[in-house]
């Protein structure tokens, strides 16, 4: 993931600059969405992760000697 933002953010790209191909303008709004849907599935996962570690649960599992236990 950052390594994709940096390199994107390292190269130019002006959609409105003559000749561009209509096809690189497709193809970058699609990389730039999945980029975006990408970031935001990782956020979440953190938050959960970080959720479960803190969370009423994470006592539980301590206990049961489950992932995060003893």
């Amino acid at each position: 993931m950052t390594a994709f933002g940096e390199w994107s953010a390292g190269h130019s790209f002006a959609p409105s600059d003559p000749g561009t191909p209509p096809e690189a303008v497709d193809d970058r709004a699609h990389a730039l969405d999945a980029y975006d849907a990408a970031s935001r599935a990782l956020h979440r996962r953190k938050q959960v992760r970080s959720a479960a570690a803190t969370g009423p649960l994470s006592t539980t599992r301590a206990q049961a000697g489950g992932p995060g236990g003893t």
